[in-house]
């Protein structure tokens, strides 16, 4: 219960402030800057409950980011989610990481690395939509697998 209410706040604080913020310019305010992953074994169990064997945990998952060509990696010690992700447990049970995009963007793009553990590195990549002086995701990529937000609430791995 105590691990569920830490998650929920975590959660919720990380939606108030958006998590990471990228650095595209003429930006007001991040109106939807991350997307929703459920992740899966062959069995259907998911892969972000801690009593799954084999789990992914935030603890061991690295954002990276391109700057000029480099990857750097995403941390900021003051956010509530320092790496950009978060878990929670949605209204149907199942455990769902947020992960919030981060880092420079070349015209209008931001292209981010998830490590998930030692051997599983995934891209993704978001276009965003800054006509109105907000920053707005409107297409997203995992691993070249288009999404679209509205279009399905989540990316299911």
């Amino acid at each position: 219960m105590k691990r569920t209410i830490i998650l929920l706040i975590i959660t919720v604080l990380t939606l108030i402030t958006g998590g990471c913020k990228k650095k595209i310019e003429n930006t007001g305010t991040f109106v939807y800057t991350d997307v929703k992953i459920v992740y899966k074994d062959n069995l259907g169990n998911n892969l972000l409950d801690s009593v799954t064997p084999n789990h992914y945990s935030i603890a061991n998952m690295h954002v990276f980011y391109l700057e000029n060509g480099v990857k750097k990696e995403y941390f900021n010690g003051k956010a509530d989610a320092p790496k950009g992700l978060s878990i929670f447990k949605d209204a149907t049970g199942q455990y769902v990481l947020d992960f919030n995009f981060c880092g420079p963007g070349v015209n209008n793009t931001v292209t981010n690395f998830l490590q998930l553990s030692d051997t599983d590195m995934d891209t993704l990549i978001g276009i965003f939509d800054t006509s109105n002086g907000n920053d707005e995701l409107t297409k997203a990529w995992y691993n070249g697998v288009l999404w679209k937000p509205g279009a399905s609430p989540n990316f299911t791995i």
